[in-house]
């Protein structure tokens, strides 16, 4: 019987047993975006607000009571999580008319949101990134009739320069809509990005 090498990278779903190490991945991954989007380190009030056990807790509510139509993955390299991507399902994105990417949204069957996409700091080069975009996108249009329209969307912060980097490779582009959040007295921006997919008869199980 083969086994995987220790060595080796890839995705699969999470499980209960992973809450400890998303939770301390995800710890991280927000504590580096925000210093980099504020350009300074964060205060002792912003990083309690990022305790290890309250993320713990709340992923192991999570994983114990994940919706059969949510999905939480993780990359995992050298028997370690390095990754993780979570998606939700969503409303489709309603634009206005005038829009350069204006559709109708009954044109969109399927909608998801990803809720979370960090990959570690030390391992941002391995291809996590795209390696579960990959599979959730093979796990969500797997059950699809043919040519039924898939929409993903996802909050990008502009110094996230190697997940822009992926984005553009496997086929997101922004969407001209952004958000903003005031933390620290520094206003810091997110912006939408998002990709449209068609399922087709080869796709379809």
């Amino acid at each position: 019987m083969s086994s995987i090498s220790p060595n080796s990278t890839f995705v699969r779903p999470a499980t209960l047993a992973d809450a400890t190490p998303i939770a301390t991945l995800q710890t991280r991954c927000i504590h580096e975006t925000l210093v980099s989007e504020l350009q300074s380190p964060i205060s002792p009030a912003t990083y309690a607000n990022l305790a290890v056990p309250a993320f713990i807790r709340t992923w192991e509510d999570t994983l114990k009571n994940l919706a059969s139509d949510h999905l939480v993955l993780v990359a995992l390299g050298n028997n370690e999580i390095q990754g993780l991507l979570s998606a939700a399902p969503t409303d489709p994105l309603s634009l206005p008319e005038n829009h350069p990417a204006f559709r109708s949204t009954q044109s969109v069957t399927h909608a998801f949101e990803i809720t979370a996409l960090e990959i570690a700091a030390q391992h941002l080069e391995k291809g996590h990134d795209a390696r579960l975009l990959a599979a959730l996108t093979d796990l969500l249009l797997a059950p699809l009739d043919a040519n039924a329209c898939l929409e993903l969307y996802l909050w990008v912060f502009p110094s996230s320069i190697f997940l822009i980097q992926t984005l553009n490779q496997v086929g997101f582009a922004p969407c001209g809509i952004q958000r903003t959040f005031t933390i620290e007295g520094k206003t810091i921006t997110q912006h939408l990005w998002w990709t449209s997919l068609q399922s087709t008869p080869s796709s379809v199980s």
